[in-house]
């Protein structure tokens, strides 16, 4: 019975034993720390609020702006800006983002002006999630010749401006943006500008999206703009578009450009898998018009050609349903291969040069092939082919 009697002074002795090996007592020395950071610390991000004092990073009693930026970081808008200056925000510094949160800059006094301007040496500049209207542009980041380069807009909403919705510089990249009932075209891009799911309609005066050489548009529509569709400079890229009911043209490339997957009135520069239809019955516009070749696309014109190419035309379907003599199925300026033309009024394929393995035909006073050579090639209502082979 003395075994436990032991163990028990043993295990009276332990925790004495424990806190000498443990280099000092368990108990805390006080309440614990904040260990949390704030929001500002996480995410640092300066208010613009309407009479808020002058900072070094913020101007607010500017004569021609509600707001000068002039540091990088980032800012944001507390409330609808109501704006009765000359214009609304400026942007004088590199790498600033501009969080709109929802809210509106929107002109309540005066006319014109700009509602957001990024200043030509203001690179790499973000505006976003907001609504621009009424002004003379909306957002705009070029001036004359000089452009602020390799900015971002993103979900921006901007209507109702007499000049342009966005005019973004070199190497901006415009992302889910809206614009609408602008007078001077809706969004306006330099030169290596990427589009990406916008949408421009209802833009008075110009274009609905133009950018310069070397751009990229996808997934984005354009509709019922007084001018065209949209209009690229050289070497540029358009996958996915769509462009209707635009008074001119629909998609307009610039040399070397390839539009691809598009449905659009009408289509310029080389037209790759695509549908082009002009169906207004007095109509003057092509299916598809291209500077460059057409591949793998089908056009349909209501009163002009269905495909007008200024190079050549391959694995393609053309047909005009106008009764104009002048109106073609297919009419190119290179070789037609392995197409069909078919027209209500002029020719079925219309080429100085060569058709082969083609069919034209004409229900009009046209031929169903003009040409200058046709190999293997078949026709219905007459022909105007100075040499013909493997033909009956």
């Amino acid at each position: 019975m003395k075994t436990p009697l032991v163990l028990l002074a043993v295990l009276a002795l332990a925790p004495n034993s424990l806190v000498a090996q443990g280099g000092g007592p368990l108990t805390p020395p006080g309440a614990p720390g904040v260990t949390m950071k704030t929001l500002q610390e996480i995410e640092p991000r300066t208010p613009l609020i309407p009479g808020a004092a002058n900072t070094a990073a913020v101007t607010t009693n500017d004569a021609a702006y509600h707001f000068i930026i002039n540091q990088p970081g980032s800012y944001y808008l507390t409330g609808n800006l109501a704006v009765t200056k000359p214009n609304g925000i400026d942007i004088r510094a590199k790498g600033v983002t501009l969080d709109l949160g929802g809210f509106e800059i929107g002109r309540t006094a005066g006319t014109g002006g700009n509602g957001v301007e990024v200043d030509y040496l203001s690179f790499r500049c973000t505006v976003k999630n907001g609504t621009v209207t009424g002004f003379d542009y909306g957002l705009r980041c070029i001036f004359f010749t000089l452009s602020s380069y390799a900015g971002t807009a993103v979900q921006l909403s901007v209507g109702n401006n007499t000049q342009v919705g966005i005019r973004a510089g070199d190497g901006w990249e415009i992302t889910g943006c809206e614009v609408h009932q602008n007078n001077g075209g809706g969004i306006v891009g330099g030169r290596g500008v990427t589009i990406t799911n916008c949408t421009a309609h209802l833009n008075i005066g110009g274009d609905g999206i133009t950018v310069g050489a070397g751009s990229t548009i996808t997934g984005s529509t354009s509709y019922q703009n007084t001018g065209n569709g949209i209009v690229t400079g050289t070497g540029s890229t358009v996958t996915d578009c769509t462009a209707h009911s635009n008074t001119s043209t629909g998609i307009v490339g610039g040399d070397g450009s390839t539009v691809t997957g598009c449905t659009a009135y009408n289509a310029v520069g080389n037209v790759l898998n695509s549908l082009g239809a002009t169906t207004a019955t007095n109509s003057t516009a092509d299916g598809i018009s291209a500077l460059g070749n057409v591949t793998n696309s089908n056009g349909t014109s209501a009163g002009d050609d269905g495909i007008e190419a200024g190079g050549n035309v391959s694995s393609s379907t053309g047909e005009t349903i106008g009764a104009g003599a002048g109106a073609h199925g297919i009419r190119a300026t290179g070789s037609v291969t392995n197409s069909k033309g078919q027209s209500a009024g002029g020719d079925g394929i219309s080429t100085p040069r060569t058709i082969s393995h083609s069919f034209g035909s004409t229900s009009g006073t046209g031929f169903g092939l003009q040409c200058t050579i046709a190999i293997g090639c078949t026709s219905s209502g007459g022909e105007s082919i100075t040499n013909k082979y493997l033909m009956p």
